[in-house]
């Protein structure tokens, strides 16, 4: 019976996994020239943005008191990463609005990979020992969720956009059975050829 069960479920997984593979295929699909570039000019100035003030790009103006760790580097890029799709999804027509959870996300990227010393808010409320004890392991499950906050936001569009082009299709297909109706256009047994 329990074979049955896990069986039905990884089928059910599956055919959802699948639903939103062609869901977001079909989005970036409709990418073109426009929306690429949008999404790698919006993922490199987040990574700059992101990168610089906390001192995981080198520069003369920031620096950091502890070394940048790996889970700094990884959430990081994909940061800019989902920030760059989120972007160019803009480029493609949507009536909603993902910005706030886009901008959420992106904060608290920030928050989870500074250095747990350099962020004066940070050291006012919990002091350097604090910092370091409590504030520096919680940041990787802050970067976990400014990458589940900015999942969301473009999951959000990616719906939204699918459901635009749905409506879309519907409106001309009843505009095709209207001029077929009104014989604007041949009937779609005829044959066309000359």
């Amino acid at each position: 019976m329990r074979e049955v069960l896990d069986e039905d479920f990884c089928v059910g997984w599956r055919q959802v996994m699948e639903s939103w593979h062609s869901r977001w295929k079909s989005v970036f699909q409709l990418f073109g020239l426009r929306s690429w570039l949008v999404a790698v000019i919006g993922g490199v100035v987040t990574l700059i943005l992101i990168g610089v003030p906390t001192a995981i790009i080198d520069t003369p103006f920031f620096f950091r008191q502890t070394p940048v760790r790996m889970q700094d580097y990884i959430i990081w890029v994909a940061t800019g990463l989902l920030t760059g799709l989120i972007a160019g999804t803009f480029t493609l027509s949507a009536k909603v609005s993902a910005s706030g959870k886009a901008a959420s996300g992106g904060f608290l990227s920030f928050l989870s990979v500074g250095c747990p010393i350099c962020n004066k808010l940070i050291v006012l409320l919990l002091g350097t020992s604090g910092a370091l004890a409590y504030f520096a392991p919680a940041q990787l499950y802050i970067g976990i969720a400014s990458l589940a906050l900015l999942g969301w936001a473009l999951h959000l569009r990616v719906q939204d956009i699918n459901r635009n082009l749905a409506h879309f299709f519907d409106l001309m297909l009843s505009w095709e059975r209207q001029f077929r109706q009104q014989g604007l256009l041949p009937a779609a047994d005829e044959s066309t050829n000359p």
